[in-house]
């Protein structure tokens, strides 16, 4: 008995079976890195002196914050 649930065990972990499809992977990467990326850009551009605040340049670099998050969450559960 113990013998068999540590086989289950190795089939479930082992890397035979394909868990991860590696194209939703690659997104997934892009996704996080373009949400990171963007939160700076947004922080940095919408805001570019104290007590100043660009509305073109949030509205674009808030879009895409919003936009690279969603790719990323569909990418982690398209993974």
């Amino acid at each position: 008995m113990e013998a068999e649930d540590r086989l289950h065990l190795q089939e479930s972990f082992s890397s035979g079976g394909q868990m991860i499809n590696d194209g939703w992977d690659y997104i997934c990467i892009i996704g996080v890195w373009g949400w990171i990326l963007s939160g700076a850009g947004f922080i940095l551009k919408a805001f570019p002196i104290r007590d100043a605040f660009k509305g073109k340049s949030a509205l674009f670099w808030g879009g895409c914050f919003v936009f690279f998050y969603v790719l990323w969450m569909v990418g982690m559960i398209r993974a």
